[in-house]
């Protein structure tokens, strides 16, 4: 094991929160069997809660989702620039 970490950067971030709500998108395709395609914030939120309304997930994963979405607007490029971090 090497000493040399990685950078953390918010491009990375952001990146990770795509991965994350790609899942996401990809779990309600194989529980209603659809082909969405969308992985925007809002389109996640309704993937959530469609899943959650249909007890696919349980109160605690659509609350972890709802943390993400909310979190990942702490990263739009608009709230960085303007310091609100």
């Amino acid at each position: 094991m090497s000493d040399y970490e990685f950078p953390v950067t918010v491009s990375g971030v952001r990146h990770e929160f795509g991965t994350f709500y790609d899942r996401v998108r990809v779990l309600y395709n194989l529980a209603f069997f659809k082909e969405e395609k969308g992985y925007k914030a809002e389109s996640v939120k309704k993937y959530a809660d469609e899943l959650f309304e249909t007890n696919h997930i349980s109160e605690y994963v659509h609350s972890i989702i709802g943390e993400a979405i909310q979190k990942f607007s702490l990263l739009l490029i608009g709230k960085i620039k303007n310091g609100n971090r």
